[in-house]
């Protein structure tokens, strides 16, 4: 909100100090780089979004995440776990929207289950769950959990075998979503 009102009053500060510099050599000078930082400034906004924004913005659009639920689908596993990392929150939204749950199959769960789906719980909508990695916790069975890449050493220190089975990279090529099937070492 206070980014087009900073402009405007930096622009007029320019303006009004150009009007205070008489000498024709000085005047000419300022407007000469004025007009030199004007179109560098254009010339980077341009390459920043244009060009590199795919990269940088593609974790904050939660890139990937229709590949991860038909993914997760598709898979015969029958338990879904998002990381409550930001990029996948609300999970929930993205499974509902997805897998085209149908809305009153939605309202039939109780009200504290709807509720409490769009919170860091542990509260599953068919095999889907949200779980911080920390707590993750698993005997025996098998788990798709869908991580950021970052998070991978965290689970490699659970008592789990893992195994990669699927990665999906941003407009980069760098890996944004990470699905790795887990299994309990049954204790």
């Amino acid at each position: 909100m206070g980014a087009p009102l900073f402009a405007l009053l930096s622009g007029y500060g320019l303006v009004y100090l150009g009007e205070l510099i008489h000498k024709p050599r000085f005047a000419r000078m300022y407007r000469v780089a004025s007009t030199v930082v004007l179109l560098a400034s254009a010339v980077w906004f341009s390459k920043l979004y244009f060009t590199a924004y795919p990269g940088y913005g593609a974790i904050w659009w939660q890139y990937g995440m229709k590949e991860t639920v038909s993914f997760a689908q598709e898979s015969p596993i029958k338990c879904v776990i998002f990381s409550d990392s930001p990029h996948f929150f609300p999970a929930y939204i993205f499974v509902v929207f997805y897998t085209r749950y149908l809305p009153h199959t939605y309202q039939t769960l109780d009200r504290s289950a709807r509720e409490n789906l769009w919170m860091y719980t542990s509260s599953n909508l068919d095999k889907y769950f949200t779980l911080n990695i920390s707590d993750l916790r698993l005997n025996r069975g098998s788990c798709l959990v869908v991580a950021r890449p970052a998070e991978l050493d965290e689970i490699r220190k659970k008592e789990v075998t893992m195994e990669l089975v699927h990665e999906i990279s941003g407009s980069d090529s760098e890996t944004v979503i990470s699905l790795v099937k887990i299994t309990g070492r049954g204790r």
